[in-house]
């Protein structure tokens, strides 16, 4: 909840810190890990101690760490799996500290063994919650959200210890810790609930005759170095809410290999970029555009990818469109393998756009767009990654 409210805002806040310390030479991954040893030393020095206020302040000035690695990944234009891999794996450690803190004091010279019990519990069930979203994302369906998420359970017994710390009564944090004990299990099971679905769903698609797009890349060429490719145009169709349509991608061979893209796609012999961009969102929206009122081409990149099991280049052209926001976009013009890696439409503004942890191309979006949002096209063609 608090991911989905808060975390643009606070990537606006913190968005000028984060330039600032790639100035001073500092990368997203050392800010991984000095967030992480700040978290786990303000909670497993101060808390044990009975310091529960300024282990607090401590634990938050850190814990801003785990925000700003993502920004600044961002702002470098580079979407890392490893830095995701790094980040989610300190993560535990900084969770585990935290609880593990205040059980320590509460066992020992904090006397109070039900809150030490319950901190083990929220612990316990934290861990849980995120197992359960990394196995499911291991078999390539999704178990985000849920009433109780990291930064929900973070947040809340956080304000709560700290206030203990300036002479809140200790019940109402041993209330709270069991209240989140509680909302943990909940969590558990509506994720469990949701791959169960989502699971259900995958095995009741109706087979695909064998011979339906037998060779999904006759339409690339191979480059002199041997790489399939070809020629594209995309369109950052943008609403009157400056939010930016989006489709969620599967790799047909690797379903647990997702992303969110950009209309758009492969040109046809002797056709424009402009009137190839045009054909695509047609056929995958529903939505019809005139090429000459196509913006662009804004930028243009050589990009490499994993496709159909395969390492794949795809060199692009980005036009930009203003459309109405309310359309009713229409899937009826895919294809059957568009069909098999195509998921939903999502309108994202570029606050959520470079707050969201998911994988986004052209990972300099929100760089292309701001300029071209504030003061139109000024006629040159960008290069980018």
């Amino acid at each position: 909840m608090l991911n989905k409210f808060a975390r643009a805002l606070f990537t606006r806040l913190l968005t000028p810190v984060a330039r600032f310390l790639l100035r001073i030479g500092l990368g997203p991954d050392a800010v991984t890990v000095i967030g992480t040893v700040g978290v786990c030393l303000g909670a497993l020095v101060f808390y044990p101690l009975g310091q529960l206020f300024w282990g607090t302040v401590v634990i938050t000035v850190f814990v801003f760490g785990d925000m700003l690695d993502g920004i600044m990944a961002r702002l470098q234009g580079r979407k890392s799996t490893w830095g995701a891999f790094l980040d989610s794996s300190l993560d535990r450690f900084g969770d585990s500290a935290v609880f593990t803190g205040l059980a320590a004091w509460y066992f020992l010279d904090g006397d109070h063994h039900l809150t030490a019990m319950l901190s083990m519990a929220c612990l316990v069930m934290g861990s849980i919650v995120s197992y359960v979203r990394a196995r499911a994302e291991g078999l390539g369906v999704q178990a985000a959200g849920g009433i109780a998420e990291r930064a929900d359970r973070l947040l809340l017994t956080l304000v709560v210890t700290g206030l203990v710390g300036l002479g809140l009564p200790r019940m109402v944090l041993t209330v709270v810790l069991g209240v989140l004990a509680v909302l943990c299990l909940v969590t558990i099971c509506q994720r469990i609930v949701a791959v169960r679905r989502q699971l259900l769903v995958a095995t009741e698609q109706p087979e695909i005759a064998p011979d339906a797009d037998a060779d999904p890349l006759h339409e690339w060429t191979p480059d002199p170095d041997g790489v399939p490719a070809r020629e594209a145009a995309r369109v950052l169709l943008v609403n009157q809410h400056d939010e930016v349509l989006l489709i969620h991608g599967y790799d047909t061979d690797d379903s647990a290999h997702h992303w969110w893209f950009t209309v758009g796609g492969g040109l046809e012999p002797h056709e424009t970029p402009a009137e190839g961009a045009a054909r695509e969102v047609a056929e995958e929206t529903g939505l019809r555009l005139d090429p000459a009122e196509l913006v662009g081409p804004v930028c243009r990149r050589s990009a490499e990818f994993r496709f159909i099991s395969k390492t794949v280049r795809q060199r692009e052209e980005f036009f930009l469109a203003r459309v109405d926001g309310d359309y009713d976009f229409s899937a009826e013009g895919w294809t059957d393998i568009e069909r098999r890696t195509l998921g939903e439409f999502r309108w994202w503004s570029l606050p959520a756009i470079a707050a969201s942890e998911e994988t986004i191309y052209p990972s300099e979006l929100c760089a292309i767009l701001e300029p071209l949002l504030a003061g139109g096209w000024d006629g040159n063609t960008r290069h980018i990654n």
